[in-house]
């Protein structure tokens, strides 16, 4: 029997990391796959970053960040783990308020995970959070990190050109409604 989150602790969750940048690699979704360990807060974090490439019905190019970080408070030693998956950094302002309305009903509409509007530095996002129990086994947490990842790409990929298009005006609201409807 493997070891469980709580026994493996940070080489695990490395071990996870490094799991989500091949399956990234091995399916071509991404390039430039590296796993990172930037200092947030005076606390090293680990985070596997990638290029995605080709991506959504327009191909275009994003950035994803796949990490864990603990749940506050929980004392049994469980983290979240994050799929996060930057469409665009630089939304006009002039779109903000149509794409913040179009988002939320997007939201309602999908399955799991949710586009948000960072409105201080307009980045355009889909997120994607799952918590893991302290004593989930590796093979569990390994294999349900590569699936996270990949329904969060499917998710993101899915609906990344109409809304893209709304972030930068070429997609009126009405006709990107009307696309909501029939999905």
């Amino acid at each position: 029997m493997g070891l469980t989150l709580n026994d493996g602790g940070r080489e695990l969750r490395l071990k996870a990391l490094q799991a989500v940048a091949d399956e990234l690699k091995y399916y071509s979704y991404a390039e430039q796959v590296e796993i990172l360990h930037p200092e947030l807060q005076g606390q090293e974090i680990d985070v596997a970053t990638a290029v995605l490439t080709r991506f959504g019905e327009k191909q275009e190019n994003c950035i994803a960040e796949y990490f864990f970080r603990p749940i506050p408070g929980d004392t049994d030693g469980g983290w979240f783990f994050t799929s996060l998956i930057t469409l665009r950094s630089d939304v006009p302002v002039e779109h903000v308020p149509e794409l913040a309305f179009a988002l939320s009903m997007t939201n309602f509409y999908i399955e799991s995970g949710c586009f948000a509007l960072n409105k201080p530095t307009d980045i355009l996002v889909y997120k994607r959070t799952r918590s893991f129990a302290g004593d989930t086994p590796e093979e569990e947490l390994i294999r349900d990190c590569v699936l996270q990842m990949e329904e969060a790409y499917d998710m993101a990929s899915k609906y990344a050109a109409p809304v893209l298009e709304l972030a930068d005006g070429s997609l009126e609201l009405t006709a990107f409604l009307e696309l909501l409807k029939t999905d």
